[in-house]
């Protein structure tokens, strides 16, 4: 369990580093580069406490800034981007005129979700298309 947790802190703190880099680099202005660091600094000071003598402490800096700054910084062309890979996921629903037609040639159930999976990569149980054929 310790270690499982060591390993999550970790992975925050390279993804920290990773925001904080992006950040940094896609300002142009001294002004923004300088109220960002600050920022990034602002973290690390809220750690510094005298009576906070725990070893982990700067992780802890790295891991409060990028759970405070990480979810405002989401572009919409990210927001956006992960839309259109939502819904360019393809289901069977998209394949019912085809495989209208395969049965109405005379194809089993079996074969239509064969065929879907190999042609389509749309995987789809026989009992699936008979059912959704049926409602047509």
């Amino acid at each position: 369990m310790n270690n499982k947790k060591h390993i999550q802190q970790i992975s925050k703190v390279k993804a920290a580093i990773s925001l904080l880099n992006n950040e940094i680099s896609s300002l142009n202005d001294y002004e923004q580069v300088q109220t960002h660091l600050n920022l990034f600094a602002k973290f690390f000071t809220e750690q510094a406490n005298e009576r906070n003598n725990r070893a982990n402490k700067s992780l802890m800096g790295f891991i409060n800034y990028f759970d405070k700054v990480a979810p405002k910084k989401r572009s919409i062309e990210a927001v956006s981007t992960k839309a259109k890979k939502l819904t360019s996921k393809q289901s069977y629903k998209d394949y019912l005129s085809e495989y209208q037609i395969l049965r109405a040639r005379g194809h089993s159930f079996k074969s239509i979700s064969d065929y879907s999976i190999q042609h389509f990569k749309v995987k789809v149980s026989k009992e699936t298309i008979r059912t959704a054929l049926k409602e047509l």
